[in-house]
């Protein structure tokens, strides 16, 4: 079980990531970019506003997918 949370959140690391710098890429307003340089508070907002909810849903939905192999293997046996 331990190995599907990891690459749960493996998972969302690599999309918070992609997300996070195609949101940057894009600079929506001077929201990332602005003439003062790069606004490193809002690309870790960005960042953890993606990571947080796609880590705790995804692991929970990859501990209830390994709970739920479990019992349908039980009773196949």
């Amino acid at each position: 079980m331990r190995h599907m949370i990891n690459y749960a959140l493996l998972i969302a690391l690599v999309m918070a990531l992609l997300m996070t710098g195609y949101d940057a890429y894009l600079n929506p307003n001077q929201l990332f970019v602005s003439e003062a340089g790069i606004e490193w508070q809002m690309i870790w907002q960005t960042f953890f506003s993606w990571f947080m909810p796609l880590a705790i849903s995804l692991a929970v939905g990859a501990a209830l997918g390994y709970w739920l192999f479990r019992v349908i293997k039980k009773g196949r046996s």
